[in-house]
């Protein structure tokens, strides 16, 4: 993953049970090669979007612009090569 455009800021927010919100805005655009096949595609990444790590390790997303945060998603252009 390479970023191509990085205007994104992150706001942590931690509750007293030790959940943390992760709160996205900004724009963030990032490239990924199928380094088998060297074929890149860009994919749009930019927020708002809010990620939520509970205490028991689950994991809550919701992503209200591009396609969200780059940590906890693939590229899913069909036939790139890349996984879905």
């Amino acid at each position: 993953m390479t970023p191509v455009v990085n205007k994104e800021y992150t706001k942590i927010l931690k509750t007293a049970d030790g959940s943390m919100t992760f709160l996205f805005t900004g724009a963030f655009k990032a490239s990924f090669t199928n380094l088998q096949t060297g074929e890149t595609i860009t994919e749009n990444e930019s927020g708002p979007g809010k990620a939520t790590i509970h205490s028991d390790g689950s994991i809550t997303e919701v992503h209200a612009g591009g396609t969200g945060p780059s940590f906890s998603r693939q590229p899913t252009r069909r036939g790139s090569g890349c996984p879905p």
